[in-house]
């Protein structure tokens, strides 16, 4: 499924994803590894490593707050336009992605579960037995974006889409709400995700190859 999405994604979208050069199960590894995927390398820096506190005793994910607005600004600006042109992909239905034309359908070795269609009625609401799917990513985020440089927030490389699948369209306006709330009250960081997440709000879809650039506090 990461293989054809990348694919997917580079031939109908402008996001810088990786261009695959190889890829195959765990039988074809000459290694003796697992699956592979061998991918371009991207040049760049890891936004994460940019954004998150070098020097603090329990790392996490979250980013420095000395970080200005502007260039959160910019970094969601990016972000979000690579959303929207996900959006913006047509896909049939749920399931897998269509196979290349010249390919052939994967076969597994274990035999397939088959499900009497006489059960799948009782498991559909005709009420939402409709709508349009996406090509969602629950996974994606800052942490997947590889930047030129400290001093140059341009996105040159989007990685790690590992978790892509085919959803319902709507869980593409939906932010996240699931929190560890302590004693009934949210948690510090709230105040902060809030104000982030107005800001990603307002940002447009972003305008094509714009240049991000950041002014270094604290980089």
């Amino acid at each position: 499924m990461e293989v054809k999405a990348l694919s997917f994604i580079r031939e109908g979208t402008s996001i810088p994803v990786p261009n695959v050069q190889a890829w195959g199960p765990a039988a074809s590894n000459p290694l003796g590894l697992g699956p592979f995927i061998i991918r371009d390398f991207i040049d760049g820096v890891s936004l994460s490593d940019i954004l998150e506190e070098p020097n603090a005793e329990r790392p996490t994910r979250l980013m420095r707050e000395d970080i200005s607005n502007d260039d959160i600004e910019a970094v969601y600006r990016q972000l979000a336009n690579f959303l929207l042109q996900l959006f913006e992909l047509d896909i049939d239905r749920i399931g897998s992605l269509p196979s290349d034309r010249t390919g052939s359908n994967l076969s597994t070795s274990r035999t397939q579960l088959l499900v009497p269609k006489s059960s799948i009625p009782n498991l559909i609401n005709a009420n939402y037995d409709h709508g349009k799917v996406k090509l969602i990513c629950d996974k994606l985020g800052l942490a997947d974006l590889i930047v030129r440089s400290k001093e140059d927030l341009a996105v040159v490389g989007v990685v790690d889409l590992k978790w892509l699948y085919i959803g319902p369209a709507q869980l593409f306006g939906s932010a996240p709400c699931v929190w560890d709330y302590d004693n009934g009250e949210p948690p510090k960081v709230a105040v902060r995700y809030f104000r982030y997440l107005e800001i990603f709000q307002t940002c447009p879809g972003g305008r094509r190859g714009e240049n991000a650039r950041v002014r270094g506090e604290g980089a």
